[in-house]
């Protein structure tokens, strides 16, 4: 069997464990928080969660799959794909935040908007991951991939547990995103080293978003 093969394949192997490992993590730690909150509690988080889980949905407008699929990539591309999908999370972040209110209106609960608000620096955190992971999961550095879900993982399970311990009610859920969010951003852009790229180009821009919009707009 070639040597790309194989690689390929451990690589596989190592996300599938890391991903089992993760949601077990998850798992044990919402029925854990489960104890500390109220059913109301529960209620506005999923609420919260679920508008920014629906953002959450146009995260990066398909660079990720332009990097993983388009089949040469400069450093320059690879910048301009890390700054538009972070763009595009800060942009997303504001989008939420502002209807807060709206929502907080709709369904009679005014802390829904600092929670929201809260809430949306996980658009932005997972906006400048799509780069970094994308391009690690490319080179075939899966180890690294695996590391950072897993760590990801422990540390939304350690801020969702200390903070509904604490009594944080619903910030127990939307603490824990963000921790899982930040400890794989910070993770994934030490190990590729895209922090430091500082170019952009309109061509590749629009390269990208040719190839990654309809491939989003398919998932």
């Amino acid at each position: 069997m070639a040597e790309p093969t194989k690689q390929l394949q451990t690589g596989l192997k190592w996300l599938g464990l890391a991903s089992v490992v993760a949601r077990i993590i998850d798992v044990a730690s919402v029925f854990v928080v489960w104890k500390f909150l109220t059913s109301a509690e529960v209620g506005i988080a999923a609420l919260c969660a679920s508008v920014v889980a629906l953002a959450d949905a146009f995260s990066g407008f398909g660079v990720g799959y332009a990097i993983v699929q388009s089949p040469q990539l400069s450093q320059r591309k690879f910048s301009t794909a890390y700054w538009t999908a972070g763009a595009v999370g800060v942009f997303l972040a504001f989008v939420v935040a502002g209807i807060s209110p709206l929502l907080a209106a709709f369904f009679e609960e005014p802390s829904m908007i600092a929670l929201t608000c809260a809430w949306t620096l996980k658009l932005v955190f997972a906006g400048f991951t799509v780069g970094p992971m994308e391009k690690i999961q490319r080179e075939l550095r899966f180890p690294q991939a695996s590391a950072a879900n897993v760590g990801g993982a422990l540390a939304s399970t350690a801020l969702r547990v200390v903070t509904a311990a604490l009594g944080g009610g619903a910030w127990a859920f939307a603490l824990g995103d963000i921790g899982r969010y930040g400890y794989i951003f910070s993770h994934t852009t030490i190990v590729s080293r895209m922090g430091s790229l500082r170019l952009f180009s309109k061509e590749d821009l629009r390269e990208l978003l040719d190839f990654g919009v309809p491939l989003m707009s398919s998932q």
